[in-house]
């Protein structure tokens, strides 16, 4: 005799029994996860109607937590945040050799306006929904996009270049320990100036990612 059960008068075999039964609990799980990414969604989508003319939370730049902000409140409270202290320093090395002068000094301005755009544009890019969900927490820090006034930081390296630049030594001859020898020359070093300058525009337009 098969084992079954008896359902409104039908017997069902075992087998066909536990097949229903796992059926049920796939399909079960099938309507629990397809809710759960609905409710996700809605709430990712309020959210980005919420922030429609904000900048995203968690957004930093210069360590000024921006999020929910317009642009033109974040554009006040990064002209005061200039304004109110230096941003950084310019660094130049040379082997164990070390320059530095401020932003400022070196021509570079804040471009506001890009930086905020870069602002503006983080986490609404196109994504996948967890990718989407995960930027609301995550803490991101914008580059900042810099102008350079090319007369002025060329007039600064000018002005470090006699430091900075080390002359040549010709060979020659001198004596030691009563014999004379050849001393080798030394290759002299020279900053060059137009370089340091494609440098300098290159890094202040093109923040990291």
């Amino acid at each position: 005799m098969v084992a079954g059960a008896v359902e409104s008068g039908v017997v069902v075999p075992g087998p066909r029994r536990t097949f229903l039964l796992w059926g049920v609990v796939v399909l079960l799980l099938v309507i629990l996860g397809a809710a759960l990414f609905f409710c996700a969604w809605v709430f990712n989508q309020r959210l980005q109607n919420f922030y429609r003319d904000c900048i995203f939370p968690n957004v930093y730049i210069l360590g000024e937590d921006l999020g929910g902000y317009s642009s033109e409140a974040a554009a006040d409270v990064l002209a005061e945040r200039v304004a109110a202290a230096p941003i950084g320093q310019v660094i130049m090395t040379d082997g164990e050799r070390q320059w530095s002068v401020s932003w400022e000094e070196a021509g570079l301005a804040l471009d506001i306006p890009t930086t905020l755009q870069l602002a503006m544009a983080e986490g609404r890019a196109a994504a996948p929904l967890v990718d989407q969900l995960r930027a609301w927490t995550e803490v991101r820090e914008i580059s900042p996009v810099f102008t350079v006034d090319l007369e002025q930081a060329r007039q600064v390296l000018e002005a470090l270049s006699g430091d900075v630049s080390i002359p040549p030594v010709d060979a020659r001859i001198g004596l030691q320990g009563g014999e004379v020898v050849l001393l080798p020359g030394e290759m002299g070093r020279v900053l060059d100036v137009t370089d340091m300058l494609g440098q300098l525009q290159a890094q202040s337009a093109a923040p990291e990612g």
